[in-house]
């Protein structure tokens, strides 16, 4: 008795990397960028690309992937291929914070205290918003496998997914 609903039109294979969910609002990771759908009115109200743009939901997708989300208070964190991205809900404003590798290749994303993580195939990644500033850990650092796969970052540890294990921050 499940009542289904594709949201995408159909043929268009557009991947969703990851959904989040907000005061009625649904945030889907995309390879064409971050899409807003508003569940009161059954239809897209936003695109968000990469550098934290509000734009048209119908406004033309170019490849412009965004792959996980996080939201604390009213900001929206994302991991982007050149990056961060962060939209401040309330204000409907957003910005970019790029990365200092060009194979950015993210595959978690969680956020600390003070801190947001997001996990690469090149190891584990810090950003302090207060700083704009980047930290980067990998295998010299303690890490079992450069290959993040996921995070979880909480009140005293952060646990890092790998190809090869677990390793507790």
């Amino acid at each position: 008795g499940l009542k289904l609903k594709t949201l995408f039109p159909k043929n268009l294979n557009w991947a969703v990397f990851d959904v989040n969910y907000m005061r009625g609002k649904y945030y889907l990771s995309t390879f064409y960028g971050l899409y807003v759908y508003d569940e009161e009115a059954e239809a897209f109200t936003a695109r968000i690309n990469t550098s934290g743009e509000i734009q048209s939901p119908h406004a033309a997708g170019s490849i412009d992937p965004v792959y996980k989300t996080e939201l604390t208070g009213d900001t929206l964190w994302a991991s982007t291929h050149r990056g961060l991205m962060h939209v401040d809900l309330m204000l409907n404003t957003g910005g970019h914070h790029l990365s200092h590798h060009d194979q950015f290749k993210p595959r978690g994303l969680s956020i600390g205290d003070d801190r947001i993580w997001v996990g690469t195939e090149l190891g584990l990644y810090s950003f302090d918003p207060g700083s704009s500033s980047w930290g980067h850990y990998n295998m010299s650092d303690g890490l079992i496998s450069n290959y993040v796969t996921d995070i979880l970052a909480d009140e005293d540890y952060i646990w890092v997914g790998t190809k090869l294990g677990l390793t507790r921050i």
